[in-house]
């Protein structure tokens, strides 16, 4: 059984599964943590490494980390001179490829 599974039969009675839920959510976010340690960074001039450590020097952040409903939140932070736009012209494009596969559940 995956951890969206045993999540489903966690949550119908989520106050009785309290502790059994915060302690899913702890271990996801464990091996979350344990598993990526690598940005994959393309097209972005002036960083030229595919793969950026998460603990880089260029002010690239990322987090990911499950909530007590067992939902991803994924945030990303880049300095803007990376994006090579002016404060008048702001447009992005962020692609976020990966399969449940490959997330440590």
């Amino acid at each position: 059984m995956n951890a969206y599974q045993y999540f489903g039969k966690l949550k119908t009675d989520t106050v009785a599964n309290k502790s059994k839920i915060d302690s899913l959510m702890i271990s996801l976010n464990n091996k979350c943590a344990d598993a990526y340690k690598e940005i994959k960074v393309d097209g972005i001039k002036g960083i030229e490494d595919p793969g950026l450590s998460i603990y880089n020097t260029l002010g690239i952040k990322v987090m990911v980390l499950f909530d007590n409903k067992i939902a991803l939140t994924y945030e990303l932070a880049i300095p803007l001179k990376y994006l090579h736009i002016s404060a008048n012209h702001f447009k992005y494009n962020i692609r976020l490829n990966s399969a449940r596969s490959h997330w440590p559940l």
